[in-house]
């Protein structure tokens, strides 16, 4: 990113780390030192290919900041994907609710326009093309969709 910030720029033994470098960055750059830290803050790899040398010391700090830009990362992914699975789940509810009002407007005009014997419409399993029993119009499932995890 452009931006920075204590986070993801330091200076040590007189090296300047910098966390997501911009273009300019890289392209300025005498040597790369790469992280991939996971959720759990485990180090997953780690590649230095070629450029300037580097202490124990500076690699080791490299990685504590890099910890941290991990950290924040991973704590934007989980807002957004929150926020995904809150408009999912309002689209669900506005979509089941729909069909659920639309098959409750139809179902006693496709009772009454069908042949069917009085007795077996009880037991029918579809109406207005739909199967009744499906489970993504189950009630409980409109009631999970109802439920939007609180923003924090």
């Amino acid at each position: 990113g452009d931006k920075k910030n204590s986070v993801n720029e330091d200076v040590h033994d007189n090296v300047i780390i910098v966390v997501d470098p911009s273009s300019q960055e890289i392209a300025a750059m005498d040597g790369k030192l790469m992280f991939s830290i996971n959720a759990h803050k485990e180090l997953c790899a780690m590649s230095k290919p070629g450029g300037i040398g580097l202490s124990i010391d500076t690699i080791i700090k490299a990685s504590e900041l890099a910890a941290k830009h991990a950290a924040n990362l991973h704590e934007e992914l989980n807002r957004a994907l929150v926020l995904l699975e809150q408009l999912n789940n309002a689209e669900k509810l506005a979509q089941l609710e729909t069909l659920r009002k639309y098959i409750l407007l139809t179902k006693e005009s496709v009772y009454e326009t069908s042949n069917e014997p009085e007795e077996s419409r009880g037991n029918r399993n579809i109406i207005a093309g739909v199967d009744k029993d499906d489970p993504i119009l189950a009630w409980t499932n409109l009631h999970s969709a109802a439920v939007l995890p609180n923003e924090n």
